[in-house]
């Protein structure tokens, strides 16, 4: 209860668009294999594994195709909040319910993050499966920084827009009072010519950002400003 207390009041998000994430065990999995409308809903799953772990550093798993949208944005969002983690592919330490979500059929992109020491798949961390492994034991720093990789990634799902320009060229941004200030976000303002030109009708705003390494939620603040002076419609994104 203290960990699920902890949880609710450290994610921002409540709840997980259920074009997104959706979350249940592999016997209710099982039960749902025949909703095959249900299961055209999720477009991707996130596994957490011994999240409150306090020996290891983050380690995370593609899908198994690797190459899901559901992998580029962990991907993104894992090399900003957790720069030292170490990347594994599908299967290699920690394998539960995600390899039912990534078997053939089924075929929904599943990742998985976890403090696993990856010594082999019976001796995950010390205590583990033992009495040692109770609430006591959690390190909630840890905790907090899987917590917000979740919250980084899901504010990505749930806000990712489409820009499409109102304008040809290249807008003055000035006059717009959209000139963003080096002194306030130094990333975005070295980079703002390069998102105005990467604005394509096509692209989300989280393309963008994961072309040019740089952070999602402050250049869709920017974006959501443009929008604000009518220089452009933003689209939901609907392509996961």
């Amino acid at each position: 209860m203290k960990v699920a207390i902890f949880a609710g009041t450290n994610l921002r998000h409540k709840y997980f668009a259920n074009k997104i994430i959706d979350n249940f065990d592999v016997a209710g999995l099982v039960a749902q294999q025949r909703d095959y409308d249900r299961e055209r809903n999720v477009a991707g799953d996130i596994k957490l594994e011994y999240s409150g772990e306090d020996a290891e550093l983050m380690d995370w798993h593609f899908s198994l195709k690797g190459n899901a949208r559901i992998d580029r944005v962990m991907k993104c969002v894992l090399a900003r909040r957790a720069p030292n983690l170490k990347v594994e592919p599908c299967f290699a330490v920690v394998v539960n319910d995600d390899g039912v979500y990534n078997s053939p059929g089924i075929d929904i992109p599943a990742v998985s993050i976890s403090r696993s020491s990856g010594k082999d798949f019976f001796n995950h961390f010390p205590g583990y499966h033992t009495d040692l492994d109770n609430p006591e034991s959690i390190d909630y720093n840890q905790m907090q920084e899987t917590l917000e990789v979740l919250n980084s990634a899901i504010e990505i799902f749930e806000h990712d827009v489409i820009p499409i320009r109102r304008y040809i060229g290249v807008p003055h941004l000035s006059s717009a009072k959209l000139w963003v200030d080096w002194r306030a976000n130094s990333e975005l303002n070295k980079n703002i010519r390069y998102v105005l030109y990467e604005m394509d009708n096509e692209s989300s705003v989280f393309d963008i950002c994961a072309r040019l390494g740089i952070d999602f939620e402050s250049t869709l603040a920017f974006i959501r400003q443009m929008g604000e002076k009518n220089l452009v419609k933003l689209k939901r994104n609907n392509n996961w």
